[in-house]
């Protein structure tokens, strides 16, 4: 692949914005762009209201209408959504030593999987990452036969697996009800209802969702000196006590390879990870586990992690399967054998705790400290709460963060994650900072940033001096990265927009360019984002839909 430098210089290059091919809607109050937080995916979701919805392709500058994904409630300026880097799981039919196959009428996967990263969820596979290199999907019967780009241990039936295709989850303002939360996979372009209970009874006012999830980004590396059932252990370290707290343990090789943990926990030695047990409820269908219900906890919740067939049929199942993720303040992680003894009915049996771990670290584990990929975050509706959505339970809580927001966000409030700043303070083993923060505009009409502490569970309003800067309806905000967060302040039609750019390292604000064609007078929604040339982010651009207006234009960063 050819490398890309970006030789621009400040001063001695003007920024220059560059049209684009125009939006098929001319923008209205609420519209929005979902885009990937780290500038990386080729693909954006256009929200135009509740059942309009456009899929915007970089490379080809050009937008294709997807189905209705018929959300219920209002779509206001309370409407948001974010995009995960994560597919749907699904689960194979059958496969060899380099195809994976699963059937098209349970998963429609298309040719945007190709090129792709394929992981195995559990099985002999378990935690291995291939490319996808070919793709037969036969006009959408049959079976769907990914070719991967190296062989694999020989895939079994039941083995799961999920593509970094990604999928949008997006939430509709008004009145919330039982369709107001949806998802929508990239690699089937399908919609998925989500659970909302546990959410305001209403949502408007403005919504910002953001997850530190990101696939490949990796804060911290080693190799473990042992472990236990519940505890990742390297005692050459001195880790600040808490700070790897709710980011993501993978063991990349060694002993227990493919496993991944949410660290609840650390001292400066030990990372600890998830735990609980209780009564389930357990449905299979065409012997694949499909959904599961943990008793005093919430229903419909997600097998995740790791399943061992030992027999199926369409009577009974016998195997050891895990479910892992985090309810309230306490993980799930529960391993057991069961059987199915009515098919396609359920079940009910009685977890005993088992090992967080299905094999615990010793001294050859290699693991990587990461971003969590289970959970998103929801903030606005003009109250100080965060929610927290665990993607593998389906289920939403109100966080109790130690130290409360400062206010109330208000229009054009925003939500990003900061994830590498390139910082070496920031990158420290003994006390991480990179992809720990949340950081947002609070919007309002108000000249104020608040950060909210992942690790610690606390918020932070931040102290910028000398900036007299305000935000309200009409401005859009996009964190790309890490270092910065861009910040697209409102304009009308007569005063043209302006953007800045907040750096997190140093704590400043500084402007970036100002558009010199005026747009249409100011709306609710974010109608910005980064996309990158490449991973490598030394070439990107910063993408504007202009209010009440088709135009949508890019902008060169240096």
């Amino acid at each position: 692949m050819p490398t890309y430098s970006q030789n621009n210089t400040a001063l001695l290059h003007r920024k220059e914005f560059q049209m684009m091919t125009p939006v098929p809607v001319t923008t209205a109050a609420g519209m929005y762009m979902v885009a990937d937080q780290t500038g990386n995916a080729n693909e954006s979701l256009y929200m135009i209201n509740s059942t309009t919805h456009y899929i915007y392709y970089h490379n080809e500058d050009a937008f294709t209408q997807i189905s209705s994904g018929a959300l219920g409630g209002t779509f206001t300026q309370g409407s948001c959504g974010v995009r995960m880097p994560w597919s749907d799981i699904y689960v194979t039919t059958t496969g060899g030593t380099n195809t994976v196959i699963t059937n098209i009428g349970t998963y429609n996967i298309i040719g945007l999987a190709r090129g792709k990263t394929l992981e195995f969820i559990g099985g002999t596979n378990n935690g291995t990452r291939v490319t996808i290199s070919e793709l037969l999907n036969n006009a959408g019967s049959g079976n769907v036969t990914l070719t991967v780009n190296s062989s694999i241990a020989p895939v079994a039936v039941g083995d799961k697996f999920r593509i970094s295709t990604g999928k949008f989850f997006i939430l509709n303002g008004g009145t919330i009800g039982a369709t107001s939360f949806k998802s929508f996979d990239l690699a089937t372009l399908s919609w998925t209802t989500l659970s909302s209970a546990n959410l305001s009874a209403t949502w408007a006012t403005e919504g910002a969702m953001a997850s530190a999830a990101r696939i490949d980004t990796t804060y911290l590396t080693g190799t473990a000196t042992s472990g236990n059932s519940t505890t990742l252990v390297n005692s050459s370290k001195n880790w600040a006590t808490n700070a790897l707290a709710n980011y993501q343990v993978r063991i990349t090789s060694g002993t227990g390879r493919g496993q991944i943990r949410h660290i609840i926990s650390n001292n400066a030695t030990n990372l600890t990870v998830s735990m609980s047990a209780g009564a389930l409820s357990l449905m299979t269908r065409n012997n694949n586990v499909v959904s599961a219900f943990v008793a005093g906890d919430a229903p419909n919740l997600r097998i995740g992690r790791g399943i061992s067939v030992t027999s199926a049929s369409d009577s009974s199942f016998n195997g050891t399967f895990e479910i892992t993720g985090i309810t309230q303040w306490t993980g799930t992680a529960v391993r057991l054998t069961w059987n199915q003894v009515s098919g396609n009915q359920t079940s009910v049996q009685t977890a005993t705790s088992q090992d967080v771990w299905i094999t615990a670290p010793d001294n050859t584990s290699v693991y990587s400290i990461e971003g969590s990929d289970e959970y998103l975050f929801l903030a606005g509706n003009a109250a100080v709460l965060l929610y927290k959505y665990s993607v593998l339970l389906n289920t939403w809580v109100t966080m109790g963060p130690a130290a409360v927001r400062a206010a109330a966000p208000g229009v054009a409030s925003s939500l990003g994650h900061c994830g590498v700043t390139g910082d070496t303070g920031w990158a420290s083993e003994g006390n991480l900072l990179d992809g720990r923060y949340l950081f947002g505009l609070r919007g309002g009409a108000v000249a104020a940033i608040d950060r909210y502490d992942i690790a610690l569970n606390r918020w932070l309003a931040v102290n910028i001096p000398g900036t007299n800067e305000t935000f309200t309806t009409g401005a859009s905000t996009q964190m790309p990265a890490g270092k910065w967060l861009y910040i697209a302040k409102e304009g009308s039609a007569s005063i043209p927009q302006r953007i800045l750019k907040y750096n997190v390292r140093g704590n400043y604000l500084e402007p970036v360019c100002t558009d010199l064609y005026l747009g249409g007078a100011a709306l609710a929604g974010n109608k910005i984002w980064v996309k990158n040339l490449d991973s490598s982010g030394s070439v990107r651009w910063l993408y504007l839909i202009q209010s009440t207006s088709t135009v949508m234009k890019r902008l060169m960063l240096f």
